[in-house]
C-alpha cells in the first residue's frame, strides 16, 4: 500500500507495505446438534514503511494464535454458540508513520516507527431463541476483548494550547458489552411488544500531558415497542428509547463527562380507502450533558398523504409535510479527549413536496406456468 499525501507547499511519498501469513492446524466434529471446531493458527507479520527514498524500516513478528468455536442446537428454532479466538493489529500507516505533519502550528500529528503489534482476545457467547406457537423471539450477544500492548493516542498540551498527537504501546483495554432483545406477539389483543437492551463497559489507557489516565466508558441503552400485528390497514407504532453514556478519567477529572438522550416517538399508517393514504410520525427527543448549561428538547412532526389514481398504481401522487412544528434545527454534539463540542445549526425548516410518479411499464407480469 502506498500513500501520497499533498498539502500546501509540503508533500511526501510515504510506503507502507504489509504482508500476513497463517498456517492453520484444525479439528472439527459434527454432529446433529453439535458442532466443535478448534485449531491453532501460525502467523507471519512483516511490515515495510518509511518515506520513499529513504531508508526504510523493516520489521517482522511471527505469532501463535488459537481459535475455538462450539455451536449447539439442542432443538429446532434454539442456538447456542460459544466462541474464541486471539488476533493481533498491526499498527496503521497512520500510527507508525516517521512523518512529521505541522502544517498546522497548533495540532502536530506524528507516528510512533517503534509501535508494536497490539495483541487481543475475544470471547463471544450467542444466544438465539425462536418459538413458532407462542410467537417469542429472543436474542443474546455477550462479548469480553481484551488486549495487550493496546495502541492509544498520546496528546500533549503545551502552554501555548499547541497540541502534539502520537501514539504509543500502554497498559491494556478491556470491554464487556451486552446485547438482548425480546419480541412477543400477544394473540388476545394483536399487538406485538419488543424489548432491547445494549449495555457496554470499556477501560482503555489515554497518556494527556505526559500523564497517563484510567479511562473508563459506561454506556447503557434500553428501547421498548408497541405495534400491531396485523398490518393490512393499519400500522400503528409507539415506544422510547433511552441512552446514557458516562465516561471518567483518573487524572483529568475535569473531562468527565455524562450525557443523556431520551427518544419518545410514535407513528400512524392509514389506508383509508383502496387509493388514499394517510401518514404521521411523531418524535420528541431530550438531550442532557453536564458539560453543557442548557438541557434541549426537539419535537420534530411530519405527515404524508399518498393518492392512486388507477387501480393498478401507474399514477401515484404524495403530498409530504415536513418538520411541522418549524423547529429548524440541527443539534450535533461530540466529545475527545481534551475538548467537548457542540453544533447548533438552522435547517430549512417547515416545509412541503408535491410529487408525482407515472409508470411507463404497465405490462402486466406473466403468470409462471406449473410444471
Amino acid at each position: 500500500m502506498s500513500n501520497n499525501n499533498e498539502e500546501e507547499l509540503f508533500a511526501f511519498r510515504y510506503k507502507h507495505l504489509e504482508n500476513s501469513y497463517q498456517t492453520r492446524f484444525a479439528h472439527s466434529f459434527v454432529n446433529s446438534k453439535l458442532n466443535i471446531y478448534n485449531a491453532i493458527e501460525l502467523q507471519n507479520l512483516s511490515r515495510d514503511f518509511g518515506i520513499i527514498n529513504d531508508d526504510q524500516i523493516s520489521k517482522s513478528l511471527m505469532f501463535l494464535n488459537p481459535i475455538s468455536n462450539i455451536q449447539y442446537k439442542p432443538k429446532k428454532g434454539h442456538k447456542y454458540r460459544l466462541s474464541y479466538k486471539k488476533t493481533i493489529r498491526n499498527p496503521r500507516w497512520q500510527e507508525s508513520s516517521t512523518v512529521i505533519n505541522d502544517l498546522n502550528p497548533f495540532y502536530i500529528r506524528q507516528g510512533n516507527p517503534d509501535l508494536k503489534p497490539e495483541k487481543m482476545n475475544e470471547i463471544l457467547l450467542t444466544a438465539n431463541l425462536f418459538n413458532f406457537k407462542s410467537s417469542t423471539t429472543f436474542s443474546g450477544r455477550v462479548l469480553y476483548r481484551h488486549s495487550n500492548g493496546a495502541i492509544v493516542q498520546s496528546i500533549v498540551i503545551d502552554d501555548d494550547f499547541v497540541r502534539t498527537r502520537s501514539f504509543q504501546n500502554s497498559g491494556s483495554r478491556e470491554q464487556l458489552s451486552t446485547n438482548l432483545s425480546f419480541s412477543k406477539k400477544l394473540k388476545g389483543l394483536g399487538i406485538r411488544y419488543t424489548l432491547k437492551n445494549r449495555n457496554s463497559y470499556r477501560t482503555s489507557n489515554s497518556i494527556i500531558n505526559l500523564q497517563l489516565n484510567d479511562v473508563t466508558s459506561k454506556d447503557f441503552f434500553a428501547s421498548v415497542l408497541v405495534e400491531n400485528s396485523n398490518k393490512n390497514i393499519v400500522d400503528f407504532k409507539i415506544g422510547a428509547d433511552y441512552s446514557i453514556n458516562k465516561t471518567s478519567f483518573s487524572l483529568e477529572e475535569d473531562l468527565n463527562r455524562t450525557y443523556k438522550k431520551q427518544t419518545y416517538f410514535t407513528m400512524l399508517d392509514y389506508d383509508v380507502n383502496k387509493k388514499l393514504n394517510f401518514n404521521t410520525q411523531f418524535d420528541y427527543i431530550l438531550f442532557s450533558d453536564n458539560q453543557f448549561e442548557s438541557n434541549i428538547t426537539l419535537p420534530i412532526w411530519s405527515a404524508a398523504f399518498s393518492y392512486n389514481f388507477s387501480k393498478n398504481k401507474n399514477h401515484i401522487g404524495k403530498l409530504l409535510l415536513i418538520d411541522l412544528l418549524n423547529k429548524n434545527v440541527d443539534i450535533y454534539r461530540r466529545s475527545t479527549t481534551n475538548y467537548f463540542e457542540e453544533t447548533t445549526s438552522e435547517s430549512l425548516g417547515r416545509y412541503i413536496i408535491l410529487s408525482y410518479t407515472y409508470r411507463l411499464n404497465k405490462a402486466k407480469k406473466k403468470k409462471r406456468k406449473k410444471a
